[in-house]
């Protein structure tokens, strides 16, 4: 039988802190393009596109580029407004 063993800052709603606490992404202030693209499984392309269109809110600290807006207020925004245009 085969285990499968996961560092719990690969799983997409875990990630460590630098004391070594699991915070979960709702109390992160900021996420690299990787780690949001591993969170809402969109791609980097998307995520980019994303930014391009100020969907999503972004800031860059040198040359790299860390994504403000959380996973979960990004997809409470979309299924709002996915709820406001059935309701028209």
């Amino acid at each position: 039988m085969r285990f499968h063993s996961y560092r719990l800052s690969s799983l997409p709603l875990l990630n460590n802190n630098e004391k070594g606490r699991i915070i979960m992404h709702s109390e992160k202030k900021g996420w690299s393009v990787n780690e949001w693209c591993d969170a809402t499984s969109i791609g980097r392309t998307k995520t980019f596109e994303l930014i391009g269109n100020k969907s999503i809110q972004s800031l860059t600290v040198g040359r790299r580029r860390i994504i403000t807006t959380s996973p979960d207020d990004f997809f409470n925004e979309r299924t709002s407004e996915k709820q406001d245009r059935a309701n028209d």
